[in-house]
């Protein structure tokens, strides 16, 4: 069961590494295109997947 457990957690971490990832390329594609919603948008986005971090890293 605690395999499975681990299992569970690293891919939270994986999703929440993702949405980061994802939201600073398109932060970056918004600065290029100067696309000011892109940038603001994904900003949240990012900044919501950033809060969740600490969920993230916690074993159970």
């Amino acid at each position: 069961m605690n395999s499975a457990s681990n299992s569970k957690v690293d891919l939270f971490r994986a999703a929440t590494v993702l949405t980061v990832v994802i939201a600073v390329a398109f932060i970056v594609f918004g600065l290029v295109v100067q696309s000011w919603i892109v940038v603001a948008v994904f900003t949240l986005i990012g900044i919501a997947g950033l809060s969740t971090w600490p969920t993230a890293t916690h074993n159970p």
